[in-house]
């Protein structure tokens, strides 16, 4: 066996049980951990994402999915905008271990949490407001 085929199959092997975790939480939301401030979790899984600790992050995930779902249900933009966050950085961690339709999957969530939470936010905000920002040309705020 090729030393970089070695490499390969001994990196593969230890994500593989943390991934099926990863994939009971994307098939059906686990229970919210309660366990720590959600931005304070979200930084630290990102510092883990940045510092290569893929195994740790991939632990940490499901817990996090969770949470980050419990306060999306407040239905504040910010909080939808955080569930977005997760599943964005989710894809990332996924993609680096190649797993290409796991991180499909996450990426469409993050997405359709991003529309959600910018819906939010537009309908939250006056039309005279949206017409100052440039939301919408001035031509339609008659």
């Amino acid at each position: 066996m090729r030393r970089r085929t070695l490499l390969t199959a001994t990196a593969a092997a230890g994500p593989a049980a943390l991934l099926t975790s990863l994939d009971e939480a994307l098939a059906a939301t686990p229970a919210p951990t309660g366990t720590g401030l959600l931005d304070t979790r979200l930084a630290a899984a990102r510092a883990l994402f940045d510092a290569g600790a893929h195994r740790r992050l991939l632990s940490e995930l499901p817990g996090l999915l969770a949470d980050a779902h419990v306060a999306a249900r407040s239905r504040t933009s910010l909080d939808q905008a955080r569930l977005s966050a997760v599943y964005s950085l989710a894809t990332a961690a996924l993609i680096k271990l190649g797993a290409y339709d796991r991180a499909h999957l996450t990426a469409d969530r993050a997405r359709t949490w991003a529309e959600v939470s910018s819906v939010l936010r537009q309908r939250s905000v006056g039309r005279s407001e949206r017409v100052r920002r440039g939301f919408l040309p001035l031509s339609w705020s008659r």
